[in-house]
């Protein structure tokens, strides 16, 4: 009768045990790489986790903005002398004479950045029976010039009596140095606006402000009212000359900040 204990049967314990072993070393060395290398699932097939930057999910855009009305106290003239006549060298004589007369009265009231603007001469035609013949020629001479708004009616009528016949236009604005103080003043208090819409806003979500990352102005300039082309200007007898009202215009400036929280 075979005992267990035989040769045969040790051999076959002896081999299971060395079986046992092995895998017993393969688990430490897995768990000693584990720890060795910090190897995670998901590593190993080159699948990473992306970093979570919370800076830009904390991020609020607001805008500001500010205006201010500002006086105007200068007025920008434009003056024409048109002529009709049969001959070119008729026309254009009688309009340069004019717009002689013109300049004269102007340069003695002291107006500003007086200049010519536009010299034209053209033909003018009619039909008569069916055919196109020539009916005369027209030549203008226009001018331009800068003036307090309190003068610019009397310069208009003194100009209309020395030979002008067209009011092309006037625009009015204000003092160069008051809108440029005016700027700025409108642009700062854009700025404070977006902080206090910020701080408002996120005062009622339960948030503070951190700091303004970005400052971006978006608009900065002024409005002034529309000149007076088409018959803004009049001339009554009620009025010893030509009314101009001043006005205002608007400094206006919006900006947008990036604010962190």
């Amino acid at each position: 009768m075979n005992s267990s204990y035989g040769p045969s049967g040790a051999q076959a314990q002896g081999g299971g045990k060395c079986r046992n072993i092995s895998a017993l070393l393969g688990l430490v060395l897995a768990f000693a790489l584990f720890f060795s290398f910090g190897v995670r699932p998901g590593v190993a097939s080159g699948r990473q986790e992306a970093p979570v930057n919370y800076e830009y999910d904390r991020v609020l855009y607001v805008t500001g903005a500010a205006r201010e009305q500002i006086p105007n106290s200068n007025a920008h003239v434009s003056l024409g002398v048109e002529v009709r006549r049969e001959s070119a060298e008729e026309a254009h004589r009688e309009a340069a004479e004019r717009a002689d007369r013109v300049l004269g009265v102007l340069r003695s009231l002291g107006v500003r950045e007086l200049r010519t603007t536009g010299l034209q001469l053209r033909v003018e035609h009619r039909t008569v029976d069916g055919s196109r013949e020539i009916a005369g020629y027209v030549a203008v001479n226009t001018v331009e010039f800068v003036t307090n708004v309190d003068a610019a009616g009397e310069a208009i009528d003194q100009s209309v009596s020395a030979g002008a016949t067209r009011v092309q236009g006037i625009t009015l604005r204000p003092d160069p140095g008051l809108l440029s103080e005016a700027m700025k003043r409108v642009e700062r208090a854009a700025a404070q606006d977006g902080v206090a819409r910020a701080d408002r806003v996120l005062a009622e979500l339960g948030l503070e402000r951190m700091e303004i990352s970005s400052v971006r102005l978006i608009d900065s300039g002024y409005i002034s009212p529309a000149d007076g082309r088409g018959g803004m200007l009049m001339r009554t007898e009620a009025f010893d000359t030509t009314p101009v009202e001043a006005g205002t215009s608007s400094a206006e400036a919006r900006v947008e900040l990036r604010i962190r929280y």
